[in-house]
This record gives structure tokens, sequence and C-alpha cells, in this order.
């Protein structure tokens, strides 16, 4: 389809996946109301900012960075819009018929395009004839203008603005009647505010396959990407062994994929596999609550899901992986990139234990704070414990050979700090303080101390490393925070080339209960 962006018309892109539920609406009249802000990351363009990241990470990874966030300013413009539009595709059950006239609300979407995928929150049939004289022509014209924000509003106004149909917020309608009361008082007056009138198509393609597939070499092991965000930019796809070939990428905003020409792999705009398709290796870098429902896919296949935190977002969840984990012969890795520290293996030497022994685990995380309609927000992505949290605890339970859980407890300051505490069965203890209260100089920071045997380690950043006993400093590293990314993907996939196994079962279950025991907690 196209799209409208920065007053260009651009062509060459995917429509948006419809939800079951959902209506594809081919639009005729579309108004921008509010530019959104607030919804993604966008560090400020700042030489001092690039100076601070080239001494913690390195050129290499700046570059890789400044590239990927360059490339997501056109997904990032998004706006709450309103239009006219006639549904062209839905469920079969259905209340609205094919064909039908509708008023929508786009509350998070580009400029303009040819086609939304709404719920029926969100639209409003439209049945007198002065509305629908305004698409009784059979042209493909899109007439584009602008209209004031409303200037009182009600939170019902507010609950619209960046909404996500991935985002567990439940609407209803009258969620959405002030809005629409305001569009239909815009569209009664004698002038409609169209500053423009594009050119459209009436093309539908949720699917590029039009291009051959590089895993047909019977060398290669294939694989499908979810999520085609910064993350997979920069960390999963240049750390992959040659021999893996990605042949597939689910990404559900097609701006973020961009023009399907510029790829030379298939595409497809839906958050999940399709149930015939089958891949060598999943891999797992979408919307949190997506995440198990692909790996259980994944493994219904026998294959390898290679899932980022979190595993599972709920208790649910959480079993149905481990149940299926008992029959299958694919395998999962979790990719907590903490496991693959360089540093984890000093740990033991210089404080003389083996594996199992107690090592006590006390760390404060400092988290940039989430910009105000952030996903990491929403109900289906859970709290920062499950966001973020679950990397530290994943750790401490690491180092403990996933020791079993005797005591826990969770605290919330007036501040908003989340603090957590642990004791596992073999004497090792834990405390981490989660907290967006600090400094943002080069994003996230974290400080880790761990106890035992009459040693003290810390570790900053994850590139500062620090051993210490009664008598003497035993060691002193530095090493880029980034080494453990790369480490962690370079070891999956060479572990997947030579056909060894996953993460135990048992490592899952201890590293996402604790997790889950925490988010049960702060709920309860």
């Amino acid at each position: 389809m196209r799209i409208l962006n920065n007053n260009l018309w651009l062509d060459g892109f995917l429509d948006y996946h419809r939800l079951p539920g959902e209506y594809r609406i081919k639009i005729t009249h579309y108004f921008t109301i509010k530019k959104l802000d607030n919804l993604y990351f966008s560090p400020s363009k700042s030489v001092r900012l690039v100076f601070n990241y080239l001494r913690e990470i390195g050129l290499k990874a700046v570059l890789r960075k400044i590239y990927s966030r360059s490339r997501e300013s056109f997904r990032n413009d998004k706006y709450l819009a309103c239009g006219i539009g006639v549904i062209c595709e839905k469920d079969s059950n259905s209340s609205f018929p094919l064909d039908q006239v509708v008023l929508f609300i786009a509350p998070n979407h580009p400029q303009c395009l040819e086609h939304i995928c709404l719920p029926s929150e969100l639209i409003q049939p439209i049945s007198t004839t002065k509305f629908t004289n305004l698409v009784s022509d059979k042209t493909n014209d899109i007439h584009y203008g602008e209209i004031p924000e409303l200037s009182e509003k009600s939170e019902t106004w507010y609950k619209v603005i960046g909404w996500s149909s991935y985002s567990g917020i439940k609407l209803s309608p009258d969620d959405s009647k002030e809005v629409f009361i305001y569009l239909k008082q815009i569209i009664s007056r004698q002038q409609l505010p169209i500053k423009t009138t594009l050119k459209s198509t009436s093309r539908v393609i949720k699917v590029n396959n039009t291009v051959k597939s590089n895993g047909s070499n019977s060398n290669n092991i294939t694989a499908v990407l979810f999520g085609y965000g910064q993350y997979a930019k920069t960390n999963i796809i240049p750390n992959l062994n040659k021999r893996i070939v990605i042949s597939r990428i689910h990404e559900i905003d097609p701006c973020q994929l961009g023009p399907i020409e510029k790829h030379s792999i298939s595409l497809d705009t839906s958050p999940y596999p399709h149930i015939d398709n089958r891949f060598d290796i999943y891999f797992v870098a979408g919307y949190h609550h997506t995440h198990t429902p692909i790996a259980l896919h994944a493994l219904s296949k026998n294959a390898y899901a290679v899932v980022e935190k979190p595993i599972a977002t709920t208790r649910t969840q959480l079993n149905e992986i481990l149940e299926v984990l008992k029959s299958t012969s694919g395998n999962l890795f979790a990719c907590f990139q903490k496991r693959y520290l360089p540093f984890n293996e000093f740990v033991f030497l210089d404080m003389q234990l083996r594996m199992g022994d107690p090592i006590n685990y006390h760390c404060i995380v400092y988290e940039v704070k989430l910009p105000e309609r952030h996903w990491y927000h929403w109900p289906n992505s859970q709290s920062r414990i499950v966001s973020n949290g679950t990397h530290w605890i994943d750790h401490f339970l690491y180092l403990n050979n996933y020791s079993n859980l005797e005591n826990y407890n969770l605290w919330h300051a007036t501040n908003g700090d989340v603090i957590c505490v642990a004791e596992l069965e073999n004497g090792a203890t834990f405390s981490m303080t989660l907290t967006d209260h600090g400094s943002g100089r080069i994003g996230m920071q974290e400080y880790i101390e761990l106890r035992s045997n009459n040693t003290t380690i810390r570790i900053k950043n994850s590139s500062d490393y620090f051993a210490e006993n009664q008598s003497k400093i035993i060691r002193s590293k530095k090493t880029n925070k980034m080494d453990a990314y790369s480490k962690m993907y370079l070891t999956i996939s060479e572990r997947i080339v030579k056909g060894l196994p996953g993460d135990s079962r048992e490592s899952i279950y201890s590293s996402t209960d604790l997790m889950l025991k925490y988010e049960e907690m702060q709920n309860s």
C-alpha cells in the first residue's frame, strides 16, 4: 500500500495484518488531529550523547545504533486521526457488512495511508445520504486534510490517543463517542478541510512472497525473525552463524519494514506464524506477550525457539511452555545476555567456589524513564519486573545453579522504586532495586555486588569488573558491555548448527517462576 510521510506519498508497503474481529477499511477521507509523541525512545541528536556512548560501547556499536535509529524516524511518525472509508475485509461473523461506509478513528497511525485495520469500537457506520455521498464516486482518490484537536477533552479522549490492538487495553463504544461527535461536526460543515487529494490503488498485500528465499541451499539453516526493531537489527542479525539464513521477517508495523523492494527475503505483518509455516529456527523479539505463542508454534514443529526475555508474561503461558517441553524434540534458548557475561567465569575462580555454592547477589538498576505512551506500559507487557527486572533475577539464579527458592518478597517505595528480595535453598540471598530516578547519561545503568567466601565482586554496567578479598585485589577487568549480546547469539547459533540441545526445562521454570511470583505479588 501507499503511505503519506512528510507530505510525500510513498509506495511499496505491506498492509497491516488484520486481527480477528477487526475490519479492513479502504480509506476515502483521512484527517490528522494530533501528531503523537512519547510513543518511542527517541534519543536527542547530541554530539555529547554520541561521545558518551563511544566511550561506553565503542565505535562499531554506536554506528549500528545510529544507523538503526535513523531508519526508525519514519516508524516514529504517528498520528491520532479520523476519517471515512469502506469496509473491504472482515470476519464472516462480523456485524458490519462488506462495502459498508463508516466513520473511523485511527489512534496510532501514519500521516495518511490507503487501508487501515480497526476493531468495531473505533468504527461507526454511516447511514445518511449526506455522508454516503462523500464516497459515492468510484475513483480511488483519498482526500487528506487536518483538523484541530478538541480544546476541552474528557478522559475517554485520552484513552483513545495512541491506543493499539496489541496493548491489552479494552475499549468500549463510549471511549470513542467524543471523537465521533467531533468528527461528525467537522463533516457536517459545508467545506471539508481537505489539503490535497492523493491517488490510491485497490491493492491489499499483507505478505510479500515474491522474493525467492535464500534458504534453498541445502547447507543453510532457515530462520524466521519476529520483530524487526533496533534490537534485532543491532544484536541478532549481525551475530549469527553464517550457515543460518533469515528467510522471513514478521513485523507488525509496515513503516518499520519500509518498502518491500528494499528487502531480498519474504516479509509478513502478522504478529504470529502461520500454521503451515515451518522453519529450522524462530528468533522471537516482538511484543512480550507474543513470545510464548510463537515459541509454542516453533516447539510444535520440533524446531529451535530463540526467545528474547521474557519467555512468558503470565502463569498460564509458563505452564504451556513447560508442558510442551516435556514432549517436543524442539529446543528453546532463553536470551538472557547476563548468562553470557565474560565475567561469569571469573566469579567462580575469584571466589574459589563450585557451581551451586551460594553467591549473594545485590543490584541497583537504573532504568531510563519510559515515554508516556511506550508499549512497556501496556497491560499485556506487565510491569517493569517482567519487562526488565527479569535479567537480574535470572542472573542471580544462574550463578546459583538454579537452587530452589526458599523465600521471597517485594516492596513498593513511595517514589515508585521496586525492591525485590529472595533467599535460596543453598543459602544465597538476593536484593534488587529497580528505579528510574537518576542519570540517563548513557541510558540504562546497573551496579551488581556479589558476596561469598570472604570475597566481594563488583560489576558496573556489565563492563567493569572488580574482585577483592580480605587481603588483596584479586582481579580488575574492563570489557565492552555489548560483548555479552554478541557472545550470546554467536554461542546459541553455533550450538544450533551443531545440533546441540537448548536450555534446560528447569532453568526456564526457575527464572520465569520467580519473576512471575514478584509480578503476582505486586498485582495482588
